[in-house]
Order: structure tokens, then sequence, then C-alpha cells
């Protein structure tokens, strides 16, 4: 849970009483995986297949929670790189 109500604003020239570091954000998960097989069809042709899954296990990373500490601690937006899981295939044939 990113909202405590026992944050509250100190008020002008008045030092508050929250910890250092109490207020974090969501951890940073991602994945990228890669694969690739050969395969000899002549003696000097070969054929290379490759796919790339890029946030493999596609785990959801949330941004960071917003700076107001008076807010609902909503969270929005996603963090940079949490994108879907994307798939990318290649053939490749090497004479």
């Amino acid at each position: 849970e990113y909202y405590n109500s026992s944050w509250t604003d100190p008020g002008l020239d008045n030092i508050g009483n929250v910890e250092r570091n109490s207020y974090t954000g969501p951890s940073f998960f991602s994945s990228d995986l890669g694969l690739t097989k050969a395969f000899n069809v002549w003696e000097s042709v070969n054929i290379k297949f490759r796919m790339d899954a890029f946030n493999a296990f596609n785990h959801i990373n949330a941004g960071n929670p917003g700076g107001n500490i008076e807010s609902s601690g909503d969270i929005g937006g996603l963090a940079p790189g949490g994108t879907p899981r994307q798939l990318e295939f290649s053939l490749r044939v090497q004479f």
C-alpha cells in the first residue's frame, strides 16, 4: 500500500516526521529471452531461425507514485520499458 494516512503536510517552516525512503515506488521486473536454431541444408547453405521475446513473462510494471503526500495514492502510467510482451521472429539463409 502506497498511501499512509499518517503522512500529513507539516506546514510552512516546519520539519515533518516522515522517515527517509518511506515512500518508494514498486519494483521493476523484465526478462528478455532469445532462441536460435541453425539448420544445414547443403554443404554451403545454412538456415538460421531466431525468436526473441521482450518482457517474456508479460509482467506489468507500474509507474512511481505521485509526489503529493496528500493525494489518494493512485499509481498512474507504466514505468519506462513496461510494454506488453513482444515477439520477434527472423529467418536467415546464409550461403
